[in-house]
C-alpha cells in the first residue's frame, strides 16, 4: 500500500511540467503577431502627389490643346531595368523637341511643365500614344501608382501603333541624323510616283501630261498621282488666297510644302526646317493663353 504514496509526487511533477509547457506556449503566441494582424499592417503604396478628384478648368484647356494641336511622336525608350519607366520624344506645336517621361511622377522638359503645370505634351502621350481614356482621372494626375503604370503600359503594348501620332518621315529622319537616337521610329512611309499613261490628264487643267516630264510633280504625301507644276502652283495660290488648306486636287490630303525656319534660340532642338507638311507656329506660353482666354 506504500506504492501509491511513492508514485503520487511523480504525477504532480508531470502535471507541473505540462503546465509549464502550456504557459510557455501561450507566452510565445502572445509575443508573435497573428497572420491577421500581419495583413492589417500591410504597407500600401502612397501617391507621391495629392490625388486630384476632379479636373480643373486649366487642365481641361490643356487636354483640349493635346487633342487639337499638332503634336507628334518621334521616339520611345523602354528601360530594360525599370518596367514602369518610359521616355518619349515629342515634336511640339512649334517643332521643338521635348522629352516626356512617364513614371511615378510624369514629367516634361517644356517651359509649361517647368512652371509646375501638367503640360499638354504629357497628356498627349497618355491619351494619344498610351491610349488612356480622355475621361479617366489618370489623365490629370500629377503622380501615378505602380499598379496604374503597369495597367497603362500593359494595355498600350497590346494595341497596334497608331501611325497618325507619328511625326512625318523627313522630320523623324532629321531627328535621327542630328541625335543618333536608336529609339527613333524610322518606319518608311514613302509614296511612289505613279507612271504617266498615254491617256492620263492633269487633274487641274485636264490636258495631257505626255512629253511634259520636266513640268510634272506628284502627290508624295498620299496618292502618288501626277499633275503639272504650273497648274498646281495656281491651285496652291487660289487655296491660300481664301485661307484654305492646300491639298492634293485628287486625294484631298494636305500637300507637302518645304518650310524654312530658324533654329529655336531657347536651346531646344527645333525641326521646323525639315517639315514638309505645315508651317509651325511661334511659341506661345500655354499658361499665358489660358489666363487671357478665361
Amino acid at each position: 500500500m506504500n506504492i501509491p504514496q511513492r508514485l503520487a509526487p511523480k504525477r504532480k511533477n508531470v502535471q507541473d511540467f505540462t503546465l509549464s509547457v502550456v504557459n510557455e506556449s501561450n507566452s510565445i503566441n502572445e509575443s508573435m503577431p497573428s497572420s491577421s494582424s500581419k495583413r492589417q499592417k500591410k504597407v500600401t503604396e502612397k501617391r507621391l502627389r495629392r490625388y486630384r478628384a476632379t479636373m480643373t478648368v486649366a487642365i481641361y484647356d490643356r487636354i483640349d490643346r493635346a487633342l487639337n494641336q499638332r503634336l507628334y511622336l518621334l521616339a520611345i525608350t523602354k528601360s530594360s531595368n525599370e518596367s514602369i519607366y518610359r521616355e518619349f520624344k515629342v515634336l511640339g506645336q512649334t517643332a521643338n523637341v521635348y522629352t516626356v517621361t512617364i513614371t511615378h511622377i510624369p514629367s516634361c522638359t517644356c517651359p509649361d511643365y517647368a512652371k509646375g503645370n501638367l503640360c499638354k505634351h504629357i497628356i498627349f502621350i497618355l491619351h494619344r500614344v498610351l491610349k488612356v481614356d480622355r475621361n479617366s482621372p489618370l489623365i490629370y494626375q500629377q503622380a501615378l501608382l505602380t499598379t496604374e503604370l503597369n495597367e497603362i503600359f500593359t494595355k498600350a503594348d497590346l494595341q497596334n501603333n497608331d501611325s497618325s501620332v507619328l511625326a512625318e518621315q523627313p522630320i523623324r529622319e532629321a531627328y535621327y541624323a542630328k541625335t543618333g537616337d536608336p529609339d527613333v521610329i524610322l518606319t518608311s512611309t514613302n509614296v511612289t510616283q505613279k507612271i504617266i499613261a498615254a491617256d492620263d490628264e492633269c487633274p487641274i487643267c485636264f490636258e495631257s501630261m505626255i512629253n511634259d516630264e520636266n513640268n510634272i510633280i506628284f502627290c508624295s504625301t498620299s496618292c502618288g498621282n501626277n499633275m503639272h507644276k504650273n497648274c498646281f502652283e495656281k491651285w496652291r495660290q487660289a487655296k491660300s488666297s481664301i485661307n484654305e488648306l492646300v491639298t492634293c486636287p485628287l486625294c484631298r490630303i494636305e500637300w507637302k510644302t518645304v518650310i524654312e525656319k530658324n533654329i529655336d534660340p531657347k536651346g531646344y532642338l527645333n525641326l521646323a526646317a525639315y517639315s514638309t507638311t505645315n508651317d509651325y507656329e511661334e511659341e506661345i506660353d500655354d499658361e499665358w493663353m489660358f489666363l487671357n482666354y478665361w
